[in-house]
């Protein structure tokens, strides 16, 4: 049997307070650095939105803060980049259901 080792090229957390309209916003990037790190350009861009898809799409667009993100034998650092936003749109899209589910 093979011995199976895993590790994440990116993760992501959100949390928001949502009635409809995003009203505040928390997202993290980890795995990219030496340590996670909150995305305020991200979370700005989510306040005030109606939390869509579209919106959050948008917002996950915005520059990736604070990390140094760098390849390495399992990604690249522009794949890993990618990787943390699709990670954050998936974070932010359940953040956004439990909240709307717990309104």
């Amino acid at each position: 049997e093979l011995a199976r080792e895993s590790w994440a090229l990116a993760r992501a957390a959100a949390w928001l307070r949502y009635d409809g309209t995003i009203r505040e916003a928390r997202v993290v990037i980890a795995c990219l650095g030496p340590r996670p790190a909150r995305q305020p350009q991200i979370e700005s861009a989510l306040v005030g939105s109606d939390g869509s898809e579209a919106a959050i799409a948008s917002a996950v667009a915005k520059p990736i803060e604070d990390v140094d993100s760098v390849g390495d034998s399992h990604a690249s650092a522009e794949y890993r980049l990618e990787m943390a936003r699709v990670q954050a749109a998936l974070a932010v899209g359940e953040a956004r259901e439990q909240a709307g589910a717990a309104a």
